[in-house]
């Protein structure tokens, strides 16, 4: 994507956010910036323009606190799925704050093939 391009993703991604949040309750007192469903939005361009990075991640104290390397596909896919039981069990008064954060995931997808090089491939494989 590069830094010029990414100076006008991460800000759409953000603005996309602050607008989902208040569609549904333009009369919300509820303070909102829209910042993590811009990185929400960042997750989802990286899991299409880097599908066969490693992903670093620290397991938990049962399995002795180590660090694995996991695709971006199980990574990032884990993650999308407790934002939807996150978003289905939270309470409706609380803001949309999850939801923002799975659309600007998906419409963080959507939109690499508009900010990307056109020498980047999406899925491509990774190589060394």
């Amino acid at each position: 994507m590069g830094h010029e391009r990414f100076v006008f993703f991460y800000p759409q991604r953000g603005i996309a956010s602050a607008l989902t949040l208040v569609h549904p309750d333009p009369d919300s007192t509820l303070p909102m910036i829209g910042e993590s469903g811009a990185i929400s939005g960042v997750l989802g361009a990286y899991s299409l323009l880097f599908p066969h990075a490693r992903v670093p991640v620290l397991t938990s104290p049962e399995f002795h606190s180590r660090i694995v390397y996991l695709p971006p596909v199980l990574v990032l896919g884990s993650w999308l799925v407790l934002q939807l039981v996150s978003s289905a069990l939270a309470d409706p008064r609380a803001g949309g704050a999850l939801s923002a954060n799975i659309g600007c995931f998906i419409t963080g997808m959507a939109l690499p093939p508009l900010f990307k090089s056109q020498r980047i491939r999406l899925l491509a494989e990774w190589r060394h």
